[in-house]
């Protein structure tokens, strides 16, 4: 990860109030989705300040992220938290160690998602769960947003934007099963701008529509090597990987 992408996690800021409410369905989501499955052992890779699974203190709880200052405040939550650049260094637990793997809104934000998934299938138990979140940029507003205002879609790779890497639907799902993870459920949160249960009803049934994008998932095969640069997107959605864990 750059210096400057660093300083961007690095320090605290406020939110805006939209951004929260997204925030929290997002949040309460993934919870209920924990709950579903056996956790005795839980990761969050990006935890933040372990707003996501401080709730769930009869588990063992560990996190990594690149901000100091929130892993500061995810340990004072009882969170086994550590600073690590998921891109630069090994994740330093043992193989198939967790029931509960975590990437929530991370993988935008980093260049190299190969290596972070790699890492967490490897210390994700063979029986174990990964539940992911990916931000969304083909949602109904972005349709709007590139042919009449000429602007990149929403929540997209624009320029100062912190996002590194745009996902869809079909190109998520492609990385997921190229990285060794079956796709147990897909589910979307919400239909932008709107969080009423009418929205949220919608984005379930289109989750290709939705702003984000909840993946549960669990292991299935080795992950592909894959060369880093793939330039005609039809070239990397018919890879295939038929290596069986």
């Amino acid at each position: 990860m750059s210096m400057d992408q660093k300083s961007i996690y690095n320090t605290e800021k406020e939110h805006q109030i939209e951004y929260e409410k997204g925030r929290n369905l997002r949040i309460k989501k993934i919870r209920e989705k924990i709950r579903e499955f056996p956790h005795k052992r839980i990761l969050d890779v990006g935890c933040w300040t372990g707003d996501i699974i401080e709730v769930f203190k009869e588990s063992s709880l560990h996190g990594v992220d690149i901000s100091e200052w929130a892993v500061d405040k995810a340990r004072k939550k009882g969170i086994d938290a550590r600073v690590i650049d998921i891109e630069k260094e090994e994740l330093p637990y043992d193989d198939n160690f967790f029931d509960v793997v975590i990437c929530s809104e991370v993988l935008e934000h980093i260049i190299d998602q190969d290596k972070i998934l790699k890492e967490i299938h490897r210390v994700l138990k063979p029986e174990g769960v990964f539940i992911a979140t990916i931000p969304n940029i083909n949602q109904p507003v972005s349709f709007f947003m590139q042919i009449f205002l000429d602007l990149p879609p929403k929540m997209s790779a624009r320029y100062k934007s912190p996002h590194l890497r745009d996902f869809t639907l079909k190109t998520a799902k492609k990385m997921f099963e190229l990285m060794g993870f079956k796709i147990l459920k897909i589910e979307g949160l919400y239909i932008f701008p709107s969080l009423s249960v009418f929205s949220q009803y919608i984005a379930r049934i289109f989750p290709r529509f939705s702003e984000q994008i909840l993946f549960i998932l669990k292991k299935y095969r080795k992950p592909a090597d894959i060369k880093p640069v793939i330039f005609d997107i039809r070239e990397f959605l018919k890879i295939k990987n038929i290596q069986e864990v």
